[in-house]
């Protein structure tokens, strides 16, 4: 059945809506519907394509920038375990056995995307020509990853890969293309430094923090935990603190990817409890472990070259100093050092451009990288939620020189007032500073940048912050829940307009008001269409509004979020308009 926004239109014509105190909740339904409607609308009516177009494939070779992870299989009795034990470093990833196509694992093998065919051929710089015998749900289009090897000389090789940004040419499948994997000649991380990091770090696992949060739970715990998905690539939204389909579906995958579950029906799905807890916070603790293997440690400076100025790079970039990343390039070029020194600046390493070490990075700058790059993953760890409350307050004074969680929030409730352009750190530096007098001038507790208290947060300013900072979290977590709720609406009346469709129900659109007491053909059409939906609970259909009639359109309502008036009132007959509409 074809549905056009003109037919929508047309039906809309046909609607009597009354004039009634209630007109505004009207207006909002109308608009409501027509967004609806119009999700449903073929593609072809809104884009014109050709069908070269729509059939066109890739010419190979091609080349095209991945993001490349290197992942081992951990064996029993390892001095040491990137997320503090085998059992947690085998699930996340895996036993090392054979790849999707059923090839044996060997150092070198490549997981692609779902798009990518087995046996396509790619060349990749420093590890060579390859072959994809494996795929994953978690690996998107423009991500790769690269089995390292089994053991500690695995982990170390995958550990000194980190995570890079490379040009990759890729060939298809092409037979004449030899596979020539060199992994061989890959670096080892030092696994000490890792090993003393951790335990001093922990001398456990990952502390846990989280309750169970499941959908529509809403607050800060489910905003944070948003914001980690979103570093682990599963979540690409704005946090709104509002457990919704989005943030479901991101746990799905994340517990699909991590064996939590077999597939999104089994028990558990989509709820994040104990054992997904337990793996997010090894994801959390190896990422971390990752990264800080990825900071610098020798010296650099304007005209080196190394694969440590493209780690440098990709962390100035990350942290939001480094907008334009050019991810292959291995020059230490006048754009890092800008960057550079704007990253320094701003964590008080310098104070103008002319002293010692601006533009270069030595063990001062690597030390205060290292410290973001922690308070990145480990934050988590730290934040105290007021469990009484579903709204962020910031409750202590903050004070430039400072880094925690309380800043980080800080950051970003800035960040989202547009008043900070960086990323946030977690770091109390001049950026911050500048942000908070900005904003404290918006809310006219100072003038200039020279008034007492100016970018600092005294207690006046966590006043203000905490009053936008209420209005802000109710907001998010309504819009969230609002958007969440016209998207399972849009499915539901998809799916039942289906339903009615393939029944043969014929009725006229309803344009009459229904409640109690009522008889006529209006309620018979009524109960027959809410009988073939599944919410008329009465055994014969008749021409007669009852109690089971109410109770019906009642759960109807619900399902579709309307008011639940159980009346056939203006709000229900737009959407019962809405399924049975005809093209």
């Amino acid at each position: 059945m074809k549905f056009t926004a003109t037919t929508f239109y047309n039906s809309l014509e046909k609607i009597k809506i009354s004039i009634s105190p209630y007109s505004h909740k009207v207006a909002f339904w109308i608009v409501t519907i027509i967004l609806i409607a119009f999700m449903f609308i073929p593609r072809e009516y809104a884009f014109a394509q050709s069908v070269d177009d729509a059939t066109s494939a890739p010419a190979f070779p091609y080349t095209k920038t991945f993001v490349i992870t290197g992942y081992y299989s951990p064996d029993v009795n390892q001095s040491f375990y990137v997320t503090g034990s085998y059992e947690s470093d085998i699930r996340l990833n895996g036993n090392g056995t054979n790849g999707a196509d059923g090839t044996q694992v060997y150092a070198g093998m490549i997981a692609a995307p779902r798009d990518f065919a087995f046996g396509t051929k790619m060349t990749i710089p420093g590890i060579g020509t390859v072959s994809v015998h494996d795929r994953g749900g978690a690996i998107k289009q423009s991500r790769l990853d690269i089995w390292m090897g089994k053991g500690e000389v695995g982990l170390a090789r995958a550990l000194a890969w980190g995570k890079r940004s490379v040009s990759v040419t890729v060939y298809g499948v092409d037979d004449s293309v030899v596979e020539n994997v060199t992994i061989g000649n890959l670096a080892l991380a030092d696994l000490s430094k890792y090993k003393t990091a951790y335990s001093n770090k922990h001398g456990a696992a990952v502390t846990k923090v989280y309750q169970d949060l499941a959908y529509g739970a809403s607050g800060d715990e489910v905003r944070l935990l948003q914001e980690y998905l979103s570093l682990l690539d599963y979540y690409d939204e704005t946090p709104t603190g509002y457990f919704g389909e989005s943030t479901k579906s991101a746990v799905i995958q994340f517990q699909i990817d991590t064996n939590v579950i077999q597939n999104e029906n089994d028990a558990g799905s989509g709820v994040f409890g104990p054992k997904t807890r337990d793996m997010f916070d090894a994801q959390l603790e190896k990422n971390r472990v990752e990264e800080l293997s990825k900071v610098p440690t020798e010296n650099l400076y304007k005209g080196k070259t190394s694969q440590s100025v493209q780690d440098l790079n990709y962390f100035l970039n990350e942290f939001g100093y480094l907008t334009k990343l050019d991810s292959s390039s291995t020059k230490f070029d006048s754009t890092t050092e800008e960057s550079l020194m704007r990253f320094q600046y701003d964590l008080d390493i310098i104070k103008t451009d002319k002293d010692k070490g601006a533009g270069s990075f030595g063990p001062v700058t690597q030390a205060a990288l290292k410290k973001l790059v922690e308070s990145r993953w480990n934050i988590v760890q730290d934040l105290r939620i007021d469990q009484s409350s579903n709204l962020l307050s910031f409750t202590a004074k903050l004070d430039p020189g400072t880094q925690s969680a309380d800043v980080q929030e800080l950051q970003r409730m800035l960040r989202d007032l547009h008043f900070l352009g960086i990323t946030p750190n977690g770091y109390y530096g001049r950026s911050t500073k500048h942000a908070v007098y900005k904003f404290q001038q918006s809310q006219g507790i100072v003038e200039k940048e020279t008034d007492d208290g100016a970018g600092l947060v005294g207690p006046k300013t966590l006043t203000a912050l905490n009053q936008i900072a209420g209005s802000r979290n109710n907001l998010q977590a309504s819009i969230g829940k609002r958007t969440d709720e016209i998207k399972v609406v849009a499915q539901r009346v998809d799916t039942e307009k289906e339903l009615i469709a393939s029944a043969g129900i014929s009725t006229d659109v309803f344009t009459e008001y229904a409640a109690i007491g009522v008889r006529g053909e209006t309620v018979q059409n009524l109960q027959k269409i809410l009988k073939q939906l599944g919410f008329f609970s009465g055994k014969v259909v008749t021409d007669y509004f009852g109690e089971i009639t109410k109770k019906s359109l009642v759960t109807f309502q619900e399902s579709h979020g309307l008011e639940t008036t159980g009346e056939l009132d203006d709000q229900t007959r737009l959407i019962l308009n809405a399924l049975i509409k005809k093209s």
